[in-house]
């Protein structure tokens, strides 16, 4: 449950300083692992009024909001899934003609090159407790993303864009 008694900023920073988080619930109940291989969430964990936006169902309409969005809007859609993504939203990419970016076999390549074993640790990643990419991670990322964008296409249509209507004329959004 969410509460003003409770920063979720000093329990992240707890965590990252002290190493174990803080016992109780989360405001993402499912674990890493199991988002990576498609688990359930605990709904339990989750604020009631959060519950309806977890799970396939709503992610798979929160895509297609986005794909009619890029559609009225006129901008690409590109799923970058580091490494690589699995079950129903690589489903839903393909079905609604997302671009989808996968680095999963550019890490492993770069990985073997170089002996190492593990791509979930450093240096591919920040700390072997912080999966997050390290620079070098980062590096793998904008490559795999700039031959994908360049090899299909997009960028060149979104260079043909530019110069089809003013940029000073998208309204920016207020913050």
């Amino acid at each position: 449950m969410l509460s003003l008694r409770r920063s979720f900023l000093l329990h992240f920073v707890r965590a990252r300083l002290g190493g174990a988080p803080e016992p109780g619930p989360r405001l993402v109940g499912v674990s890493p692992e199991a988002r990576r291989f498609g688990g359930k969430a605990d709904l339990a964990r989750i604020a009631p009024r959060y519950r309806g936006l977890v799970g396939p169902q709503p992610w798979r309409a929160a895509m297609e909001r986005l794909r009619d969005l890029s559609r009225t809007r006129g901008f690409e859609v590109v799923m970058l899934a580091h490494p690589e993504v699995f079950g129903y939203a690589r489903d839903t990419a393909q079905e609604l003609g997302f671009a989808l970016v996968e680095t999963g076999a550019a890490v492993r390549a770069w990985a073997r090159e170089r002996g190492v074993s593990d791509i979930q640790r450093p240096p591919l990643t920040l700390t072997a407790e912080d999966p997050h990419p390290s620079a070098i991670g980062h590096a793998i990322i904008a490559t795999v993303l700039e031959e994908r964008l360049r090899s299909s296409g997009i960028v060149d249509r979104l260079v043909a864009r530019r110069w089809s209507f003013p940029l000073a004329a998208t309204p920016s959004p207020a913050l």
